[in-house]
């Protein structure tokens, strides 16, 4: 029989002792540090696989998990990394069978005062297709404006910027997560493009603590309020 490789190891300690405790208290959110891993397996110099294995594809997909937010210094290998999940309950209803196909048969005197199955189905597909049409063009001109936004983000990374509460910050773009500045350093704290297309379809809003579902609610709310950004 194989060796169990240290990237399984890895996967197997994080379902054992984080992913099956969580969903037996019924927590759909939680948060591994790489360091923990790596010193409870006893590994030597082996952070680098920690990290990696955190974040494959093998676990997220076995476990039905998805990156909620991933702290740490910029490499992303470091003991100090910490990756939080969410259960994804969409991804867990996928794989579970469809109650609706033990209905079938039960309404065929309604199909047949409709008309018949075809002719239901036909106006039911109509319809459909009318508000999908209307649908993709309302998320398309909102998603366009969103890119709008997101270029003045980009355009302004390294400038200064406040939270409501005076505190100064800045920051830098690496592909499509923000990290947060201070004093000049890097915090533990990344901020993913999508966490500011959530905050950013709810404005109007009075402060960040209308956002406090959100990753980083005091950095997003000062971004996207800034007039450099707003009014782009």
């Amino acid at each position: 029989m194989p060796a169990t490789s240290d990237a399984e190891r890895v996967r197997t300690w994080v379902e054992e002792n984080v992913i099956q405790p969580a969903k037996a208290r019924g927590q759909k959110v939680f948060t591994v540090t790489a360091g923990d891993v790596h010193r409870d397996l006893g590994l030597k110099n082996r952070v680098p696989l920690v990290c990696q294995a955190l974040k494959s594809k093998r676990l997220l997909d076995k476990n039905h998990l998805v990156l909620k937010e991933v702290s740490g210094p910029p490499s992303g290998l470091s003991t100090t990394l910490k990756i939080t999940y969410e259960i994804s309950t969409a991804r867990e209803n996928a794989q579970a069978p469809n109650p609706f196909w033990g209905l079938r048969g039960i309404a065929k005197d309604v199909f047949r005062q409709l008309g018949g199955g075809e002719n239901f189905i036909r106006q039911e597909r109509e319809n459909l297709s009318a508000a999908t049409d209307s649908w993709q063009r309302s998320e398309g001109d909102a998603g366009t404006k969103f890119e709008r936004v997101w270029r003045s983000i980009t355009t302004h990374a390294g400038e200064g910027f406040r939270t409501v509460k005076g505190l100064p910050f800045c920051y830098r773009l690496a592909g499509d997560s923000v990290w947060i500045e201070r004093d000049g350093r890097a915090i533990n704290r990344v901020l993913a493009k999508s966490e500011f297309q959530k905050a950013w379809k709810r404005l109007p809003v009075s402060g960040p603590g209308e956002l406090q579902d959100l990753q980083g609610p005091s950095y997003v709310f000062a971004i996207l309020n800034d007039p450099r950004v707003r009014e782009n």
